[in-house]
């Protein structure tokens, strides 16, 4: 079995964006595809999709895909926590022998299988860490919390995400710098800007 799980965070609404972000077009596939092919690149049969919102439309043509596990999460209204937690809880069920878990979203467009490898492989030098992604002087998702963090993971709540445990000063956090990783799409105005430069990249 594999030692690392990854979580893909997808159940949220996508008010914002006013349509489902998971199944906007990037690369020739749908966001979270994208994600997901990332993820199991490097994890082939580790990689947990947890949704919520719109969950039909989202996993629609996911369900036979190999290597993946679809969690629904029917708390998704009370926030990230309780994604966080539905994936977690999934990944250990399978695995209890995990030596760390890879926290993503699915609206970072830049994020690559290469960004995981360099979280994992880190973790491996430095074990019982957390090794954030860092972009724009700020350290956020994919993160990797080692099996240790575990038990804070399960205690977050509500609207609260990883970000509330890589704040704090008493935890052992190290970085893997991504480039564009503060791009995200949560808008239609951030969506066309991004195709734009796609199209255009010079």
């Amino acid at each position: 079995m594999e030692e690392y799980a990854i979580i893909i965070l997808a159940a949220g609404s996508s008010s914002r964006m006013g349509q489902a972000k998971q199944l906007l077009q990037i690369h020739g596939k749908t966001l979270l595809k994208h994600t997901i092919d990332e993820a199991r690149t490097l994890l082939p049969t580790s990689v947990y999709v947890v949704t919520g919102a719109n969950a039909d439309k989202v996993t629609f043509g996911l369900n036979n895909e190999r290597g993946i596990r679809i969690c629904y999460n029917p708390s998704w209204r009370e926030g990230m926590a309780s994604s966080i937690k539905t994936g977690l809880e999934a990944a250990q069920s399978d695995n209890s022998a995990l030596k760390g878990c890879l926290i993503s979203v699915c609206d970072q467009p830049f994020l690559t299988a290469e960004i995981y490898a360099q979280l994992i492989s880190t973790h491996k030098k430095n074990p019982g860490s957390i090794v954030a992604s860092v972009y724009k002087d700020t350290s956020g998702v994919p993160v990797l919390f080692d099996r240790h963090y575990f038990p804070l993971l399960m205690e977050l709540s509500g609207q609260e995400g990883a970000k509330k445990i890589l704040s704090s000063q008493t935890h052992h956090v190290l970085h893997v710098p991504f480039p564009n990783g503060h791009i995200d799409l949560d808008t239609p105005e951030d969506y066309s800007r991004y195709i734009n430069k796609a199209a255009d990249p010079g």
